[in-house]
């Protein structure tokens, strides 16, 4: 059985190429220190304290703040709901928006489209990467289905 261990590398390195300091440095200990006067600090503490405030009314639920996260969950929900009112499926208009937002235009062309690709047999998740892949045209959309299966 042959082993995989290599040997140590002992590096040298000239004196020529060691750096060492160039003088003496003793003399340099007497150099005054700079000092800051931190007397008043009032701004820095109100500032500091309102940022805590605001910290903490985004942490309390009963402050009626929303996550981030949850005010574009509400965001994509409502943009959803209004494109299924405008006639869009649910589940086209869910693909469409998070696709592409809440773009009027684009939603619906996807919308359009998707629904035209899943008529036509093909899954979901081929029609959705086909489409969001070129842009909404569905000649190239059709054509990559076809292609991936």
């Amino acid at each position: 059985m042959q082993s995989n261990i290599v040997p140590p590398v002992n590096v040298n390195i000239s004196p020529a190429f060691r750096l060492t300091p160039s003088g003496n440095l003793s003399g340099y200990s007497d150099v005054p220190q700079t000092v800051l006067p931190f007397e008043d600090l009032e701004l820095e503490q109100k500032v500091i304290g309102d940022l805590k405030t605001t910290y903490e009314d985004c942490l309390d639920p009963s402050a009626g703040m929303k996550s981030p996260a949850q005010a574009l969950n509400d965001e994509w929900h409502s943009a959803v709901t209004k494109f299924t009112n405008m006639g869009c499926d649910k589940e086209a208009a869910s693909f469409a928006v998070a696709a592409y937002g809440d773009q009027e235009e684009k939603v619906l062309e996807f919308a359009k489209e998707y629904s035209s690709l899943k008529d036509m047999g093909f899954s979901t998740e081929k029609a959705v990467g086909a489409l969001v892949m070129h842009d909404n045209k569905l000649d190239l959309a059709v054509a990559a289905c076809c292609i991936s299966d």
